[in-house]
């Protein structure tokens, strides 16, 4: 199966980072602020021949046009405030994926605005309990636990079974795939900017494109457009990074968490 994804975390108001998700100034670099945010799907809209559909669709729905969704990571309060409300003015339905150790904690979604969420319409996904990165590099035993336990957290809110979830980071793994086909996950976003979708037992993986704050309305539409330059483009950066994460290991995440300081710092 093939659809294109595009994936936010956090939308704010403002410059105020730190209201909604991680404080952490390495996640500021996904928060767009509500106006721009707003532009996006504006100019999304114009380019797509309907409404996203919701992960449960996509066995069911035409291959042409591609089938498009939206998620958002990380479970910050502005998916069921901003973000909802950004959303329902075109009536989109998202996917929102939630670090289940986060719920109810200050600048994260409450049990009671999942629960609204998922009343809406909206899918309610896992982004594990406690978003370790890089995920590939926990043990089996971690593995299993964080998807297990995160479900089952959302099933008990939600009361009703949850089998989807994004992996944190988009570090991807086999083995992380692994654990969560046997957790009971049905369907696993990734990071990788990649249209065509692939099994790991009964779990279907799927790619996104990711979006920061410096990406233009524009070029998210072309995402969205499977633009074939914008999205090789994406390919091949993705897979440089990749690469480079490979060889260096864990220096590489020391060097970025500490040049990102450096930037966030630099614009104060």
């Amino acid at each position: 199966m093939r659809q294109v994804t595009l994936l936010y975390h956090d939308v704010i108001e403002g410059n105020r980072h730190t209201e909604s998700g991680f404080a952490d100034p390495a996640a500021h670099r996904y928060k767009l602020q509500r106006s721009v945010f707003a532009k996006h799907l504006q100019r999304i809209h114009a380019v797509l021949n309907g409404p996203p559909i919701t992960i449960d669709r996509l066995p069911h729905v035409p291959q042409q046009p591609t089938p498009f969704t939206i998620g958002f990571d990380d479970g910050g309060v502005s998916s069921a405030t901003i973000i909802a409300e950004e959303l329902g003015r075109l009536d989109w339905k998202g996917h929102f994926f939630i670090t289940t150790d986060q719920i109810g904690k200050p600048g994260f979604v409450s049990e009671t605005q999942l629960r609204d969420l998922d009343a809406a319409g909206h899918r309610i996904g896992s982004h594990t309990c406690s978003h370790p990165n890089p995920m590939a590099a926990c043990s089996e035993a971690q593995l299993q636990d964080e998807w297990a336990r995160s479900i089952a957290r959302l099933a008990d809110i939600l009361d009703h079974p949850v089998d989807v979830a994004s992996i944190p980071g988009g570090a991807y793994g086999k083995n992380v795939a692994r654990a969560a086909a046997k957790a009971g996950i049905r369907w696993l976003f990734t990071s990788e900017p990649v249209r065509q979708s692939w099994q790991i037992g009964d779990c279907t993986l799927l790619g996104r494109f990711g979006i920061e704050c410096e990406d233009s309305p524009h070029k998210a539409a072309a995402f969205a457009a499977e633009d074939w330059k914008v999205c090789a483009e994406e390919w091949i950066n993705w897979n440089t990074k990749k690469t480079i994460k490979r060889l260096a290991g864990a220096l590489f995440y020391k060097f970025r968490a500490w040049r990102q300081k450096q930037e966030i710092s630099g614009t104060h």
